[in-house]
């Protein structure tokens, strides 16, 4: 059963121990070629570029796709990546269809090897300071089992992506999901279909109240792409926004949620207020379009990126 008490990462506290994230690695593949992708993938490999202790837990079949991740993974230097192989069942592939803004849609094929995630006995004497999952990995009940399991076991805070998808799982597996998370990420097309599934009023401020208090939750990240961001904070009961993403060229916005949610974590863990957290996140995401696919191949990309992170907080 969720405690009470809302546990929330305190203001200037880093996080000590690593950040366990979990779910699909994908190849996501546009009409000109390949990149290396998946919400949870994306995450865990922004956290690493921007300073984030974490590791990373997924399971990729043995061939080419499979191949094509785990030298991506390499590449970064992301050491800690826990490929588990499938010998049974193909590396996750995604057909990515950009509109004119640049915009993708997805078919997501399935069945797919991190649909079959184990627990990780790896994992079991660690301690994490954080648990990132998304729900479009609960939607086969082995990967569900396995990250629902792990995510349990830790006494840590619980992070979720509001990963809403045709391909599943169904809305009883989410509310599970929103009731065993602290932190929540979503956006303003997953609030819409929350606020139809869960009878939420049209005042976001008042949606994201009920919400935080029905599952005790205690932030909620709303993400509105070009508008910006919100942050609702169940300590407070306030609805933060922050200004319009600062305009760039956009090349496509594959990614950008991921990465606001590693810039959100990273800001926080380094002592950012709840604002400026808001604002490194959004200015973060808006980076993440001015590329294709989800992360920069550039290293030097994330340099002042980390700088930023790095700088002296100002004090009241």
């Amino acid at each position: 059963m969720q405690p009470t008490v809302h546990r929330v990462l305190p203001n200037g506290a880093p996080m000590h121990s690593p950040v366990l994230v979990l779910g699909e690695a994908l190849v996501d593949r546009f009409v000109d070629g390949a990149v290396c992708g998946g919400a949870p993938y994306n995450l865990a490999r922004a956290l690493h570029s921007l300073g984030v202790q974490s590791s990373f837990i997924t399971k990729i079949g043995n061939d080419k796709a499979g191949n094509l991740l785990l030298a991506d993974a390499d590449s970064r230097g992301m050491a800690s990546a826990m490929f588990q192989r499938d010998t049974n069942h193909p590396t996750g592939v995604v057909d990515v269809t950009l509109d004119a803004a640049g915009s993708p849609s997805y078919s997501i094929q399935t069945p797919a090897a991190w649909d079959f995630i184990e627990a990780a006995e790896a994992t079991a004497s660690r301690e994490f300071s954080m648990v990132c999952f998304g729900t479009l990995a609960l939607r086969h009940p082995h990967s569900r089992a396995s990250i629902l399991s792990l995510a349990s076991k830790h006494h840590s805070l619980k992070f979720l992506d509001l990963n809403l998808r045709p391909t599943g799982p169904e809305f009883d597996v989410v509310q599970q999901a929103l009731s065993l998370c602290d932190w929540l990420k979503l956006n303003d097309e997953e609030l819409g279909v929350l606020r139809t599934a869960l009878a939420l009023p049209p005042s976001d401020a008042d949606a994201l109240r009920i919400l935080a208090q029905r599952f005790n939750i205690a932030q909620i990240a709303l993400t509105r792409g070009a508008l910006g961001a919100s942050i609702y904070a169940a300590t407070t009961q306030n609805l933060l926004h922050s200004n319009p993403t600062p305009p760039v060229t956009v090349v496509d916005t594959v990614g950008a949620g991921d990465g606001f949610s590693a810039a959100w974590i990273a800001a926080q863990n380094h002592g950012f207020s709840s604002g400026d957290a808001l604002n490194f996140a959004c200015a973060y995401a808006a980076s993440v379009c001015t590329h294709r696919g989800p992360a920069a191949a550039n290293s030097q990309f994330f340099a002042p990126w980390r700088q930023q992170l790095h700088q002296p907080k100002a004090t009241t």
